[in-house]
């Protein structure tokens, strides 16, 4: 493709059309180059410019067709793109780090972050400066290349947004799907536990826990408390999960939980025991319980469970698991491992 400056603009001109289409537009400047003529001969020489850079070779490099150094200007806007976008990412990052935190999401979400962040930032450096390169070319045409480098920075943020999430949704997926599908240790099948296969219907609202990831395996011996499981799988993206992923506890026949608390991961219950009642936590190794505000002694067997003895009568009992979880998957023990989670 020809290289086109004043003289190529005139009567005689082998390309009439592109020229008259030049003129119109009011682009018949001496340094105008069209942007594929840009693509096609100057980025062959950027490679080997760039590779050059430290040796000072970037002036010799530039050919005498380049409008004040074609090189020179994508270079510098590589440095400033990366002044720019590392600021923003920065503050970006440490932002996400704070809510991370303050949500209890812990080191999964960071791991998100750093992917979606990583993954994103080469490419929109190098499309930026590409786009802010070329515009200052352009900028012998009187374009109003200044708004144009605004747009593609905001065009260039907004994928590396939703990239980013995208990203952070994907660790979650492959995390869970791998932590919950791997083969229990030390834990109880549902099946030996003889629980009621269907708890009654609920009649008011109940409590759920934005954090938690597997079922929270709480359950009782019969009849007096059962767990309503799902075979669904949460996403801890979801920002408000459905009701069927809350755990509770059943006694004699209706709903306890009066609390679950996300952020002290806390069980609240308040319950009306007919006779004594011996609680069993299963693959929970980190639980800490009180009966009435007393604390009860708690201590995980060799089987995976924890029980607690509660005597008949009227009782609040809470039930504190700290930072560790586990799972129980559709229906059967899954993922008993237990793992950190903040």
């Amino acid at each position: 493709m020809a290289v086109y400056d004043r003289g190529a603009l005139s009567p005689g001109s082998q390309n009439p059309g592109v020229d008259a289409g030049i003129d119109r537009a009011g682009l018949g400047h001496r340094r105008f180059f069209l942007v594929p003529v840009v693509f096609e001969r100057q980025f062959t020489r950027l490679a080997v410019a760039i590779k050059g850079v430290s040796g000072g070779a970037v002036s010799n490099l530039v050919g005498s067709n380049s409008p004040d150094g074609f090189v020179q200007y994508i270079l510098s806007s590589i440095t400033k793109m990366w002044l720019l976008e590392g600021f923003i990412f920065g503050v970006a990052a440490i932002a996400t780090a704070v809510m991370c935190y303050r949500r209890g999401q812990g080191w999964r979400s960071l791991v998100g972050v750093l992917i979606g962040f990583g993954s994103v930032a080469f490419l929109t450096h190098t499309l930026s400066a590409f786009i802010w390169g070329t515009v200052e070319i352009l900028q012998y045409a009187q374009f109003p290349w200044r708004l144009l480098t605004i747009m593609s920075l905001i065009a260039s943020l907004s994928v590396g947004l939703l990239l980013h999430r995208c990203a952070i949704a994907l660790v979650h997926h492959k995390l869970l799907s791998s932590r919950l599908r791997s083969p229990c240790s030390g834990c109880v099948p549902r099946s030996a536990l003889n629980l009621s296969p269907q708890p009654p219907a609920i009649q008011h609202p109940t409590w759920y826990s934005p954090e938690d990831t597997g079922r929270a395996w709480l359950a009782a011996e019969k009849p007096f408390a059962h767990l309503l499981e799902d075979a669904y799988e949460y996403q801890p993206t979801d920002a408000v999960p459905p009701r069927r992923y809350a755990p509770k506890l059943w006694f004699d026949g209706d709903t306890a939980i009066e609390r679950w608390d996300a952020y002290d991961r806390r069980i609240l219950t308040s319950a009306t025991v007919s006779q004594r009642l011996t609680l069993r936590l299963y693959c929970y190794p980190a639980w800490q319980a009180k009966i009435d505000g007393q604390k009860a002694p708690t201590g995980c067997s060799e089987a995976g469970t924890v029980t607690l003895e509660v005597p008949a009568g009227e009782h609040t009992i809470t039930l504190h698991y700290g930072w560790t979880i586990a799972a129980v998957w559709g229906g059967d023990c899954h993922g008993g491992k237990s793992w950190d989670y903040g």
